[in-house]
């Protein structure tokens, strides 16, 4: 009796924290309930599940990338921990932001045996290159859409036809602020706050150098161009379920998937950003305000949904379903990795 109480207190409190970060996911989803109702009547909703299924596959695909990331430190843990991990990760951002990832780190070091702050090191590197990809992104819009996001910006300044010297402007921008960083660095490298600044960037530098002692490297590259085209593909179907966007195509998609991406990283998830952002870019290729709306909140939702249902699974399956431990992988990656990290964690 006193074993069933303890296994129904363990799911239970899982269950009901899993419950909680969904209602407080679902909150901001409620307001839009309208807007999608109505556009799915008209729309190709059929495409839900394809979008819902590319979804899934970009969370098994950064899974196994963080697997990888966690061979030079000796461990292997499974597969389906992790992705439940990296899922619960992206559910506690909705609703606390930027504490998903010390939370995944947290939720997978205790069910397989690893020391957390060797994982929270992996996520440095994950940073990294997911700046490095998002910035490739950006570089192919401004390349791609330079006209169109000038005209964007003019508009937004009132500047009318000036709008069209944006590019121009911008690289001017670019070059005057790595002149001001180099000149500030000299003048003032002692003070405190570029001492911080030195501290993140070379902190992101040996982040990105870590990926020379992965054995897997071609595979975390493969990973790591899945994942972000599987997020470009799964906006450009978002797109293609209104009919009223057939005319758009791959160049004006890049447009919405960059402005989304920095709407994500504004607020937790996007949160009553994503629609607006998405809305104002679609205007600018002449959408009607209505439709552009619709497309925002359905290209928000679908990915939201998944995580705060697939969240809850997770907390879940992490709660002792699935539960096995990780036996620590020998030092053959020349770290000089030793010691007890390599011992057996459980021996029966």
């Amino acid at each position: 009796m006193r074993k069933k109480f303890k296994l129904f207190f363990r799911y239970g409190i899982f269950l009901i924290l899993g419950l909680v970060l969904a209602w407080l996911s679902v909150r901001g989803l409620l307001q839009y309930w309208g807007g999608i109702k109505s556009s799915l009547a008209h729309e190709r909703y059929y495409l839900i599940l394809p979008i819902l299924l590319l979804y899934l596959l970009s969370h098994w695909s950064r899974a196994v990338r963080w697997k990888i990331m966690m061979e030079p430190l000796g461990y292997s843990p499974p597969t389906l921990p992790v992705v439940f991990s990296v899922i619960v990760g992206y559910l506690v951002n909705l609703a606390f932001p930027r504490l998903g990832e010390v939370m995944r780190c947290t939720l997978l070091g205790r069910h397989e045996k690893i020391p957390i702050e060797k994982l929270l090191g992996t996520i440095l590197v994950e940073r990294v290159v997911d700046i490095i990809c998002l910035l490739i992104v950006f570089g192919l819009t401004y390349i791609l859409q330079a006209k169109e996001i000038s005209d964007y910006m003019a508009s937004l300044l009132h500047h009318g036809q000036g709008g069209h010297n944006f590019a121009l402007w911008g690289l001017l921008a670019f070059v005057l602020i790595c002149v001001a960083a180099i000149f500030i660095y000299r003048r003032f490298w002692d003070n405190k706050l570029v001492l911080w600044a030195r501290k993140i960037v070379l902190g992101l530098w040996a982040g990105l150098v870590e990926i020379r002692f992965m054995k897997k490297t071609g595979w975390f590259i493969f990973h790591s161009i899945l994942l972000w085209t599987l997020y470009f593909v799964c906006t450009r179907l978002g797109m293609v379920m209104f009919k009223e966007l057939d005319r758009l195509g791959l160049t004006q998609t890049l447009s919405v998937f960059s402005v989304g991406s920095i709407a994500v990283i504004i607020t937790p998830g996007g949160l009553g950003t994503y629609p607006v952002m998405i809305k104002q870019t679609l205007m600018c290729y002449h959408i009607s305000p209505g439709i552009a709306l619709a497309t925002g909140m359905m290209l928000w939702v679908l990915p939201t949904v998944l995580v705060i249902l697939g969240g809850v699974v997770s907390l879940v399956g992490l709660s002792g379903v699935w539960k096995k431990t990780t036996v620590p992988m020998k030092a053959e990656f020349g770290l000089g990795l030793e010691g007890d990290i390599f011992t057996p964690l459980s021996k029966k």
